[in-house]
């Protein structure tokens, strides 16, 4: 039904035409809006601290013979991690303020608070030994620091109690700045022989703040950093800067059962020589702390993986690699894969961590790229939150036919090719779901070729099964959780000449993944079949196309977040008043060239419709003749909508006013014997759709036929149809002799279209 009010106007001839009605401003009431329920989702934090060592005071004997007392004292810097996508590079760091005084009778003993101090790898050699002669009872840990760069050539030194060696220059500064470590340097040329340092018990090993190798000294021994030969031993590495060329393989167990720790701050890197070999060879227990963070360049040319684990009994010397939690390890090698082993091996990513392996074109000439090059099961166990990304930029990736990935709510799971050819070479991989929220929706998501991101699988329950046939040319994959868009809420406003919307999402998760657009439609049809929940795919696809077309009746805009302007809010301006349907949908940043997209929702807006126009007061025409036209009215007259709607505007009934002088009467012809007769029209420019002006008359007293036109007039942002240009027009039989008044009332109808 139209929404329509009354508007009187009166007229007078010979000095005036009386409009008596003004500007005319009416609010048209409709059902109220319905909007969606605001969920917000707050992202956890923890602080992390590290435990403050003891306040210690003990005596020791310095190298140049002088008697001297230390102190060292602990304080802590605490860090606060907020649960979030991005690795945590932060690091928890302990600072130690040693002083020296003169005292008498100090020994060194090996304390943690009275070390062995060493200048020279000779005096490394004999605080060594001085450690494993220690009594049988006294197994440590034993504490060495470093006093100047360690210079050593092919000698083998061997640890047979538990060990701590620093190589710290002061204890005041960050203990992982490689500017505050003391160098261990290989100073032989010729070649590799025996190991630096070797293990032949069941102890502890601890090689902290170092750094290996320099622009003089890029060699190394072949062993690396520790050869571990006894099992139940363990080495733990904490801030160790590493740079070799030749003999550049830092971690080598010669038998299982042995473990490997990774602390604080850590970066290897083995260019290509004459030989090298792996990361970490032998070890069974391969463990990156909570907190901490490793990258690993290997480029060198002898044999194949990163992780090489053992081929005997399965069952005790499987390897198996853990990033903490908020631990990162970002490894890229030129060799031919992750993974070697004659056992099944593992790799755990935790809460918050991180993981990432790129295979490229190096020196080292690995010219394949196996997740492990031997065919054993590789399972990844990837927690809540965690990153994992298989990259390469050289040759696809060989999955051969076991590898697993256990997905217990990871942030995402990456397998990518840069290169622009298929990811997969051959071989195939499983994803299994193993969290119980199923109410949180994952996807496997692909990139082809052509850069087109395509849902490769839906929202998965159980598992999902990737190969080099499916998904067909494939360069990127990605195991992510789905955007959850939660809502989207509209604001409408109206006042004079304004009538807008102004909408935004209530909010998202993943919360802390980046949104690179927001997509807003706005339109009085709804975009698909309500017989079908919006979620459902038939649904989704309707309103996709919708979104696609050019279509006059769907208002859309796009919002585009950045750093910068991180808002996801915008206005609808110029709205017509209305019952609307609004949608939502958003894009998260891509990763390996893949957006992930939220479904689109919906709610329900109610823009008030108003009517407000604007008409003349009065109209003014002299008739000195008999005939009168638009030159003979006094002014201009405009009949103005300022609606947020379209309006109808009619002449309804005209009646004379009690001024109007009573001899004079309207007619719709006149003849040559008539008189004081008065053809009246009232004349626009508005033209209907036969192409012509519209005029309402001749005009008679009364009420007006019902089929009689309207003017049309838009709402008032469409300034070249929100008006229409009106005058008197007509004749007067006379006499002319006399002077007559008249004046009218027209009764116009507005209704609301």
């Amino acid at each position: 039904m139209k929404n329509a009010f009354i508007v009187l106007l009166s007229a007078s001839l010979i000095s005036t035409f009386v409009f008596i009605n003004g500007p005319v401003n009416v609010a048209v009431s409709e059902p109220t809006n319905a909007t969606s329920e605001l969920l917000e989702s707050t992202a956890s934090q923890e602080s992390t601290f590290n435990s403050a060592d003891i306040l210690k005071e003990t005596n020791f004997s310095n190298t140049n013979g002088t008697n001297a007392t230390t102190t060292i004292e602990s304080t802590t810097e605490a860090t606060t991690k907020s649960d979030s996508t991005t690795p945590d590079t932060s690091l928890e760091k302990t600072k130690k303020v040693t002083t020296f005084a003169a005292t008498a009778d100090a020994v060194e003993d090996g304390s943690e608070g009275n070390p062995y101090l060493v200048a020279t790898f000779a005096e490394l050699q004999s605080a060594i030994d001085a450690i494993n002669k220690m009594p049988a009872d006294n197994q440590g840990p034993f504490y060495i620091q470093l006093t100047a760069d360690i210079e050593y050539t092919d000698k083998t030194t061997t640890l047979s109690k538990s060990t701590v060696i620093n190589g710290i220059k002061d204890f005041e500064k960050d203990p992982a700045d490689p500017d505050n470590h003391y160098s261990i340097l290989y100073t032989e040329t010729a070649g590799f022989g025996t190991s630096h340092f070797q293990v032949d018990k069941a102890v502890d090993i601890t090689i902290k703040n170092m750094n290996y190798g320099s622009l003089d000294n890029p060699y190394g021994d072949y062993w690396g950093i520790m050869r571990m030969n006894t099992a139940g031993s363990s080495l733990t590495v904490e801030n160790i800067q590493y740079e070799l060329t030749n003999g550049s393989q830092p971690f080598y167990a010669n038998t299982g059962g042995i473990s490997l720790t990774f602390k604080g701050n850590n970066s290897f890197v083995s260019h290509a020589g004459t030989y090298g070999g792996e990361f970490v060879e032998g070890f069974n227990i391969v463990d990156f702390s909570a907190g901490s963070n490793t990258f690993v360049d290997n480029d060198t040319i002898q044999n194949d993986v990163l992780f090489y684990g053992r081929f005997d009994d399965a069952d005790k010397n499987r390897m198996v690699v853990t990033i903490e939690k908020n631990a990162s390890l970002r490894t890229r090698s030129s060799k031919n894969g992750l993974f070697y082993s004659g056992n099944p091996c593992v790799l755990n990513v935790e809460e918050n961590g991180f993981f990432r392996y790129e295979k490229y074109e190096g020196d080292g000439g690995g010219s394949s790229n196996y997740i492990n090059v031997n065919n054993n099961k590789i399972t990844f166990n990837l927690g809540k939150n965690s990153r994992t990304e298989l990259v390469s930029s050289s040759t696809a990736i060989d999955l051969k036919s076991m590898t697993d990935f256990n997905c217990d709510q990871p942030d995402y799971i990456l397998i990518q090719q840069t290169d622009n050819r298929n990811v997969v070479a051959s071989g195939k991989a499983t994803f299994y779901r193993t969290d119980q929220d199923l109410g949180t929706s994952y996807s496997v998501n692909c990139l082809d070729s052509a850069n087109t991101t395509n849902v490769f699988q839906g929202n998965i329950l159980t598992s999902a099964e990737i190969s080099n046939t499916s998904p067909a040319n494939a360069r990127s994959i990605i195991y992510e959780q789905d955007l959850f868009l939660s809502g989207v809420e509209g604001e409408p406003s109206t006042s004079n000449s304004e009538s807008r919307i102004d909408v935004d999402i209530t909010g998202y998760t993943p919360n802390d993944r980046t949104l690179s657009s927001v997509d807003y439609m706005l339109t009085k049809n709804q975009l698909y079949d309500a017989s079908n929940p919006i979620t459902d795919s038939i649904s989704q696809s309707a309103i996709d196309e919708k979104f696609q077309l050019e279509d006059a009746s769907i208002n859309k805009i796009s919002v585009n977040p950045d750093e910068s302007t991180p808002e996801t809010n915008t206005t609808f301006n110029n709205i017509e008043g209305g019952i609307y349907h609004l949608y939502a949908k958003v894009t998260g940043n891509a990763i390996g060239g893949i957006s992930s997209s939220s479904l689109w929702v919906e709610t329900t807006v109610n823009l008030t419709k108003v009517i407000n126009t604007n008409i003349p007061v009065n109209m003014i025409f002299k008739s000195p003749t008999t005939e009168f036209g638009k030159e003979e009215n006094a002014g201009e007259y405009t009949f103005t909508n300022n609606s947020n709607i379209s309006i109808a505007v009619d002449l309804t009934e005209v009646a004379p006013t009690a001024e109007s002088d009573s001899d004079v009467t309207l007619a719709t012809t006149l003849s040559p014997t008539d008189t004081y007769k008065l053809l009246l029209n009232l004349a626009t420019n508005y033209t209907d759709e036969t192409n012509n002006p519209l005029v309402w008359g001749p005009l008679t007293e009364g009420p007006i036929s019902e089929d009689s036109k309207a003017i049309l007039l838009e709402p008032f942002w469409e300034t070249d149809k929100n008006q229409a240009e009106v005058y008197l027009i007509g004749n007067y039989s006379g006499p002319v002799s006399e002077v007559k008044k008249v004046a009218y009332n027209f009764t116009f109808t507005i209704s609301a279209q």
